[in-house]
């Protein structure tokens, strides 16, 4: 899912991503677009479970999923 294109019930359909989340995304991208998983956890986004399941500009973001 392209976090800078989806809808609000797009995004909280998304695993970490709850209410006020989705409304963070939503306000954040009107001013940039959102380029990094450290753009989301500056938003207070969880990322842990979310990065397998978006895009970030287009682009899958890199991330390292848990072996445990």
């Amino acid at each position: 899912l392209e976090i800078n294109g989806a809808d609000l019930e797009r995004l909280l359909r998304l695993p970490g991503v709850g209410r006020r989340g989705a409304q963070r995304i939503i306000s954040a991208r009107r001013s940039a677009s959102i380029k990094s998983l450290d753009d989301l956890r500056a938003l207070g986004v969880s990322t842990k479970r979310l990065a397998p399941f978006v895009l970030l500009a287009g682009r899958r973001p890199g991330f390292q999923p848990s072996l445990l």
